[in-house]
C-alpha cells in the first residue's frame, strides 16, 4: 500500500524492480528517445488549457528552467514533459502521450490527450 498522490508510480517502480530481480522478460520501464527542444522554444507551450465537457479539466503547462511540466490537479500530478516529436510529448512519470495542437498561425492552442476532448488554451 502506498500513501501518496503518486502511489501508482511508486507501485510500478516496485514491480519493475521485482521483475528485474526475477529476470522477467519484456517487463520493465519503457525506453523512450526524446528529442531536444531549444529551451527558449519551450515558452510557446506554456499556458493554461481547459475543457468543460463531458467534465471539467483544467491543465497547466509550466516552465521551470529548461524543463516543461504538465499538471492537472484532479488527474495528473505535476510531471516533467519530454518531446518525442516537435508537437508530440510524453508525461515522464505516467508515460501518457499527448500532442500540442496549433492554430493556422502555428501558435499552440490546445492539448490533445487520447480519450479526452481537446483542452483549449485559456485566453
Amino acid at each position: 500500500m502506498t500513501n501518496s498522490d503518486n502511489g501508482s508510480a511508486l507501485a510500478q517502480e516496485i514491480l519493475f524492480a521485482i521483475a528485474a530481480e526475477e529476470q522477467v522478460a519484456d517487463f520493465g520501464p519503457r525506453e523512450i528517445a526524446p528529442i531536444a527542444v531549444d529551451s527558449t522554444a519551450l515558452q510557446a507551450f506554456v499556458g493554461s488549457f481547459a475543457v468543460d465537457a463531458p467534465f471539467k479539466v483544467r491543465a497547466s503547462v509550466v516552465r521551470v528552467g529548461g524543463k516543461l511540466y504538465l499538471e492537472e490537479p484532479q488527474f495528473i500530478p505535476r510531471t516533467e514533459v519530454l518531446f518525442l516529436a516537435p508537437n508530440k510529448a510524453i508525461a515522464l512519470e505516467s508515460g501518457m502521450e499527448f500532442s500540442f495542437g496549433t492554430d493556422a498561425k502555428g501558435s499552440v492552442d490546445r492539448i490533445e490527450i487520447p480519450g479526452v476532448p481537446p483542452l483549449k488554451r485559456s485566453r
